[in-house]
Order: structure tokens, then C-alpha cells, then sequence
């Protein structure tokens, strides 16, 4: 039999008080000390420990104003126990023995009749507690043992605590599916090949190194993907010239292998062979043996099929129109604000064809120079129509009197920013991280979001509560629908979407409590957007709760590498008054190895909370731009700078831009790069706010070689926490858009530096309960060649000042909100 309920894991609570006062309220450091007799904590001791054994204590206290808190306010618990910031429940499994010393604080709840931010009752009691933990036996602790994947890598490390080490486990008893083994080490891993036992039930023996053990049942369970045809429609074909499009798949079933073929045809439909096409058994439609491509004229239905290792079978009927030509595959580049001149590649494309931009009433058009059949050119400036923002549907006309258009295929600048319809779909986590990417090929940019439980940003403040890590898959349609997967439960701080193990595919790389997870793309054989679990980098001893992660190529090997940020938060041991940020390196399989890390070598910056990379210099490698955590006591510029060398290790770092004058306790929430000058190379933005009641908001530009020049834009006056970059104009110089307390979303236009339009996400329909706007990114979701915006409806990062002083005092910025998810806007610029 299975052992008792899991017990959950720690979670991030930011409300650490590092200042040694007893309470204070309504002014930070040097507020005077509430009264202590307000806060009684009662408990006066706790029992002793063993490692392996669930252990169960209670703190109590009494508080005059509901809502109060307990917190360790000085030394640290044992490993595997957690303290219930609410109830005052200390519990979990010990993992470490010893003599273990802490301070607990009772902190008293909001006087609800004071006005907001100015309760001078605060207080809290404390007291030292000290607990003992002594070596137990060796315990395979309760545990949920993750689903597996059918003809999926797998790997789970079997969870045990007590005993001594080194463990060997076996397997003694039950079925666990075929290609799936425990290893001597823990390891339940490889390559599940079979899925008809669920739930499979295994017994686990762990040994100690004194010959101790403990013997426990575990189940898992293996899934089956459904197999699912992505291809709905085809490119259009010409008679005589070669054809070849691959069949995509939405989800690879069982996987490999994988035999595509053509249905018998039915009324309506034909043979492939017929008119001189095949559907290869590797799923490419092309021109039959023998044929230089279709052979006759017209529309064609036909039905295709797919099957997979498990023998499941999907169909999809597609139809083909093959015309007399010309086809236009592409145009480059594609956007008037780029300089021509413009080449069209396609089939069938004779001398003397014209190009017409948006054919109609405003149709303008341009005279081609010929280079092949495949190929012409046209001269810049491109003529733009008369109502021609954005992306435009273009023609190819040839002399013989075909024709053939191709949607949204060039892109003329808006003279407005404008958008549209508004969009959402829930998504239950409190939001930490936020990417945009087309993870399966089909041209439709998905999602992937993370969020982390247990933060608190400050006493008696909010905490967050849903952890995981979501794929949003984009379905299409206008406003686009997305389907959703979890990837994961745990506590994510940051995500990324990148190619970590250079296969051209990207992958999803998310920072966790302890380890980035890597999710790796299309790999074993499977189609684009089947996410198979890849390696786990474990992070530098001494990081429990990091904040941010950067990818970027931090050294010369041409591979992707990461950078992680520590936030200051002295609870849990990380006291990071000068900062600190690690650097990983690639090993180009998803696999991150520790370089160098920057701890009290940085410029003063009280942790780390936003961080980009960005080539500043045009050498090819990265250099890393990190804002500044908390300007305690002295105003300080908000951005400190490093370029690493050529093996990856920090070089000397420096800030960048005008301190940020009085009041004090700002932070620099968010840096951010891209093109915001429309010269061709990169520059950062970054937002930085002020906690106090006289506040700093400033929007600052770094540009130039080494981020050498600064320019402060004119800031939103609400509390800014998230900015990115967004093409809302389609001119050649990138815009952007900032998330501000409470549920605004503010855009610049680039070119102007002038904001041109206020989002709010609590107004318009589908309605959003008191949204917490945060992460934003930018792309086009709906199809029509307009970018448009993606923002979290719940947001969540340190507070540094909180951290460090324990203050009454907020951002108000964080929060679940009502509605936990993502809103869109649709771009209409024009």
C-alpha cells in the first residue's frame, strides 16, 4: 500500500524582515517600533526532529487586527520543513540532521480603519526556538510519481529521506512499463514503449549505507498522445512546375514510425495519380516519379491519412488548386520600410509581369525586372495604396493574363497605432513568466507560461498561490483560441523559448526553484510542438529562489547560454546586497554547466530582479544588462552592465545612466531590448519605480556601444512593471508597450518616443475581474500581418524593499486579481 498523503513542497515567501526593529509602520528603516504587547507569540518551544519521519508543530499567537502572519525572521529551518505563513503549521520531512537555531515573528494583521499604508499599530512578537534533528532511518517519502509519455524520454529521481548515504534502490515487486527501469541510483527513467498497465504499481526497496531499508509502492501512469493531422490547406500549384509541401502534424500520437499514405477516393475526390502527384510514405506532396509537376488544371479533393507505432490513424481532407500559373511563394524583404530592391519567388513567373499591392479601387502597382521563372525583382520605394497600412494582399499579373495573390505578403508603415478586439482565456497561475513562439510550425505563434506559489511581497501583503508551467497552443481564427497543456506543477520564476540543443527547433527552457527544465522540441523523430521532457541543470548551491533568467550566447562557442538573476530575500538565506547573477553555459543538448557567478562583485544592487541580453557592440557575443534590485539609501543608476569573456566568465562590471534621485527603494522591474531607434542595432529600455508615497517613475533608453548613452522618456505615473517590445507601426523603428498598476498597458510609438494609446484590461469585453497586467510580449496570434499584444492578467515579482525592511509599504502591484490569465489585443493599426 501506498504511504500517507504527499506533504507539499516549500514554498517562496518574500516577506522576509531583515531590520532589526520589532515592528515598525508607515515609514521603512527608521519608522519607530510599534508596540510589542500587541503580538503575543505564545509557543515557547518545539519538539525534537528525525530525519525521514513527517514531523508536525504548531506556533500560536494572539493578534488584535485579523490577518496576522508568522515568518522565520532569522536563522533557517531544517531543510524539508515549511512554515505556514498563515496557520503557523511547521512541517514536512527533515532531510539534514543537527542543531538547528531560528527566530519566529507573529506579525499582526491591518488595522482596516487606518488609511491604506499608514497602520501605525504594526507590530509582531518574536521568539528563538531551537530544534533537533537526529538521524532516522531511510524513508521513501509519499510522492506523486509524474505521468509518463508513451515512446517519450522520461526521467523521475525517486524522493527518500533519512537513512545515510550513498541509497541503492531495486525494484522488488509490481510491473512498471516496458522500456521504464529503476536504477540503482533512484533514477526512474528512459523510454516507456508500452501503455496498457495504468495505473502501474511497483514496489521500491531503498538501502542505506548502514544496510538500513524501507520498502514503499509507487504508481504511474503512461499516456498515449492522440495522433492528430495539422495541415488544413495547401499552397496553391502550377501546372508543369514542381510541387513539394510536407504534411504537419498537431500531435505525433504514439510517434515513430510514421506512414503517410492516400485514402481510397470517394465521390467528389481523386487519385493523386491522376493528375501526375504522389503523398510519399514520409508525407511529402509532391510531383509523382516521371512528372515535372501537376498536370492538369482545377481544384482537386482527396483524403489523406496518417498512422502511427501504435497503429492509431487520423484523415484529413485537403484540396489542391492547381492554376495556370503564376504562384508567388514569397516575397523578401517584405516591408516597405526596408530597402529594396524586393525579389518574388515563385512558379511560372514571365518577363513583363506587374506586382499590384492590395488589388481594388486603391490598388497601386509596380513593373518587375526579370531574372527566371522563379524569380523577379521590383524597385523601392514600394507604392503604397491609398488605405494600405500594414499587411497588404499582393498580386502577380503576367502578361498571358494569369494572376495569382498572395494574402497579407507585404507590409506598408500605419500612420495610427490603434488596436482592436480585446481577447481572453483564463489561465490559473499567479504569473511569473510569459513567451511567444510558433512551437509547431504551423505559422501560428503559441504561448508558454509559468507562475510560482508561496510569494509573499511583503507582511500581511498577498501571496501568490498557483504554481506550473502551461502551453498555450494557438488554434487559429480571428479573435485566435488557444488550447492548453501543463507541462508541469512546480514553482516556475522565468521562461524562455529558445533552440537550447541547436536543432533548429525551439524548445522551452524554464527557471525553477533549484534547476532550469528544459523541454526539448520535435525530437526522436516526432513533428514540431511535440515537447518531450530534456535535461535539468541544477543551479549553484546557495540559489533556492532565483528571479530571472536570460538566454543569450554569453561566450564564443556559438551555443545558447543562460544567466540567472537572485533576488535579496535574507529569510531563506540569500542576502545578496551587492547582487548576483550566475552564468551557465550550453553544452548545446539542453544542458546547462556553472561558469562564473557575480556575488558581491557587482556594483551596489540589493538583488537582481530583471536582466537581458543583448549584443550591444556587434561582436556576436552577448553582454548582459541587469537592473538594479533596490536603491537603498542612496540614489544609484538603475542599470549595471557586463560583457563576459570569450569563455563565459564576468568581465568588469559598470553601470550604466543618471541615478535615480530621491525617494529611495526603487527597483528596476523589467529591461528589455530590441531596436527602439530604428538605426539597425540594439538598445535597452528599463522601467524603474520608487515603493514610497513621492514617487520616481523612470523610463530610461541605453543605446550605443556598450549602453553608453542614456535618454529618460517620458514615464507612465502609475507604478510600471513590465515592458516589450512590439513592430505596432510596421516602420523600421520597434515600439513598445508597458503594463502599469493597476491593469494598464501603456504604447509608445518608436520613431515619436510619445505614448499614443492606453489599454485597460479591467474595461471592454470579454470582461476581466480586476486584472494585475504584467508579463507582455508582442506577435501576430490572429494571422493578418499586424503584431499584436499579449499580456498576464496576474503578476508577481520582489519587492526588494519588503524583503529587506519588512515594510507596510507596497507597490500595489502584485496580485492574483480576479481573473487569472492572459489578455490580447488585436493590432488595427493603419
Amino acid at each position: 500500500m501506498s504511504k500517507a498523503a504527499r506533504v507539499g513542497m516549500l514554498g517562496l515567501c518574500l516577506a522576509a524582515a531583515g531590520a532589526a526593529v520589532t515592528g515598525c509602520g508607515g515609514g521603512g528603516a527608521n519608522a519607530s517600533a510599534g508596540s510589542g504587547q500587541l503580538v503575543s507569540l505564545v509557543t515557547t518551544a518545539v519538539p525534537p526532529a528525525t530525519t525521514g519521519v513527517a514531523y508536525a508543530a504548531k506556533f500560536e499567537a494572539t493578534f488584535v487586527n485579523p490577518g496576522g502572519v508568522y515568518q522565520v525572521v532569522g536563522g533557517a529551518l531544517p531543510p524539508g520543513l515549511k512554515l505556514d505563513i498563515q496557520s503557523g503549521e511547521l512541517t514536512g520531512y527533515p532531510r539534514q540532521t543537527g542543531a538547528f537555531h531560528f527566530e519566529v515573528g507573529a506579525r499582526d494583521g491591518v488595522d482596516l480603519s487606518l488609511p491604506p499604508g499608514r497602520d501605525e499599530s504594526f507590530a509582531q512578537d518574536r521568539k528563538t526556538y531551537d530544534l533537533n534533528v537526529v538521524l532516522g532511518p531511510p524513508n521513501i517519502l509519499p510522492q506523486v510519481v509524474p505521468t509518463a509519455q508513451y515512446r517519450a524520454s522520461y526521467a523521475y529521481q525517486i524522493d527518500v529521506a533519512g537513512g545515510t548515504k550513498p541509497y541503492a534502490f531495486t525494484k522488488i515487486g509490481g510491473t512498471l512499463p516496458n522500456g521504464l527501469k529503476v536504477g540503482a541510483t533512484g533514477l526512474l527513467g528512459n523510454f516507456p514503449t508500452s501503455s496498457g498497465g495504468n495505473p502501474y504499481n511497483f514496489q521500491v526497496q531503498v538501502t542505506d549505507a548502514n544496510g538500513q531499508t524501507d520498502v514503499d509502492t509507487l504508481s504511474l501512469d503512461v499516456i498515449v498522445l492522440p495522433l492528430i493531422v495539422l495541415t488544413a490547406s495547401l499552397p496553391e500549384a502550377a501546372v508543369g512546375f514542381g510541387y513539394d509541401q510536407i504534411m504537419q502534424l498537431a500531435s505525433s500520437g504514439a510517434g515513430a514510425p510514421i506512414s503517410w499514405s492516400q485514402q481510397a477516393p470517394v465521390a467528389g475526390e481523386v487519385l493523386l495519380s491522376s493528375i501526375g502527384m504522389e503523398l510519399s510514405l514520409d508525407g511529402h506532396l509532391r510531383n509523382a516519379p516521371g512528372f515535372t509537376g501537376p498536370t492538369t488544371l482545377g481544384s482537386f479533393t482527396f483524403t489523406i491519412a496518417v498512422q502511427d507505432e501504435a497503429l492509431q490513424v487520423a484523415t484529413r481532407q485537403l484540396t489542391l488548386k492547381v492554376n495556370p500559373g503564376p504562384v508567388i511563394t514569397s516575397i523578401s524583404p517584405n516591408r516597405a520600410s526596408s530597402p529594396g530592391p524586393y525579389t518574388v519567388t515563385g512558379m511560372n513567373l514571365q518577363p513583363g509581369a506587374l506586382v499590384v499591392f492590395k488589388p481594388g479601387p486603391t490598388q497601386t502597382t509596380a513593373t518587375t525586372t526579370f531574372v527566371s521563372a522563379s524569380s523577379v525583382t521590383f524597385k523601392s520605394p514600394a507604392p503604397k495604396p491609398s488605405d494600405g497600412s500594414g499587411g497588404v494582399d499582393v498580386m502577380i499579373k503576367n502578361p498571358d493574363g494569369g494572376t495569382f495573390t498572395k494574402t497579407g505578403a507585404f507590409v506598408f508603415p500605419a500612420t495610427t497605432i490603434a488596436f482592436g478586439t480585446k481577447g481572453y482565456f483564463a489561465s490559473a497561475l499567479s504569473s511569473t513568466g510569459l513567451a511567444v513562439a510558433d512551437l509547431n510550425g504551423d505559422g501560428k505563434p503559441d504561448l508558454v507560461h509559468c507562475g510560482a506559489a508561496s510569494m509573499t511581497v511583503y507582511g500581511g501583503g498577498p501571496t501568490s498561490t498557483n504554481a506550473g508551467l502551461i502551453v498555450h497552443m494557438n488554434q487559429g481564427g480571428s479573435p485566435p483560441t488557444f488550447g492548453s497543456t501543463t507541462l508541469d506543477t512546480g514553482n516556475y520564476y522565468d521562461v524562455k523559448i529558445a533552440d537550447v540543443n541547436s536543432d533548429g527547433k525551439p524548445d522551452i527552457v524554464a527557471l525553477g526553484q533549484s534547476s532550469i527544465r528544459v523541454w526539448l522540441n520535435g525530437v526522436s523523430g516526432n513533428p514540431l510542438g511535440t515537447l518531450s521532457v530534456g535535461p535539468s541543470s541544477t543551479l549553484a548551491s546557495g540559489i533556492v529562489y532565483p528571479s530571472v533568467l536570460a538566454v543569450g550566447k554569453l561566450n564564443s562557442d556559438g551555443l545558447l547560454d543562460v544567466a540567472i538573476g537572485v533576488p535579496h530575500n535574507p529569510s531563506y538565506g540569500m542576502s545578496n546586497t551587492y547582487g548576483r547573477v550566475d552564468v551557465m553555459m550550453g553544452t548545446g543538448t539542453g544542458a546547462f554547466t556553472l561558469q562564473d557567478s557575480a556575488n558581491g562583485t557587482m556594483p551596489w544592487t540589493t538583488g537582481v530582479v530583471s536582466m537581458a541580453c543583448v549584443d550591444s557592440d556587434g561582436n556576436g557575443r552577448d553582454e548582459l544588462a541587469v537592473g538594479m534590485g533596490m536603491n537603498n539609501y542612496t540614489s544609484y543608476p538603475p542599470l549595471n552592465y557586463v560583457a563576459t569573456t570569450a569563455t563565459g566568465t564576468f568581465g568588469t562590471w559598470t553601470t550604466k545612466g543618471t541615478a535615480v534621485a530621491p525617494p529611495y527603494y526603487g527597483g528596476t522591474t523589467c529591461v528589455a531590448v530590441g531596436d527602439f531607434l530604428g538605426t539597425g542595432t540594439l538598445s535597452v529600455l528599463t522601467t524603474h519605480s520608487s515603493t514610497y508615497s513621492s514617487p520616481a517613475r523612470v523610463l530610461s533608453l541605453y543605446s550605443g556601444s556598450g549602453l553608453s548613452s542614456q535618454t529618460n522618456l517620458t514615464a507612465p505615473t502609475t507604478v510600471m512593471k513590465c515592458v516589450a517590445g512590439i513592430d505596432a507601426d510596421f516602420d523600421a523603428t520597434i515600439d513598445f508597450a508597458v503594463s502599469t498598476v493597476a491593469s494598464n498597458i501603456i504604447v509608445y510609438k518608436g520613431s515619436t518616443k510619445a505614448q499614443v494609446v492606453t489599454l485597460d484590461a479591467s474595461i471592454g469585453s470579454p470582461s476581466v475581474s480586476t486584472p494585475r497586467t504584467g508579463k507582455i510580449v508582442s506577435a501576430d496570434i490572429d494571422g493578418d500581418g499586424r503584431p499584436d499584444l499579449i499580456c498576464t492578467t496576474s503578476w508577481w515579482q520582489v519587492e526588494e524593499m519588503a524583503a529587506n525592511y519588512g515594510s507596510s509599504y507596497a507597490l500595489g502591484a502584485s496580485g492574483n486579481g480576479g481573473s487569472m490569465g492572459i489578455v490580447f489585443y488585436l493590432n488595427t493599426s493603419n
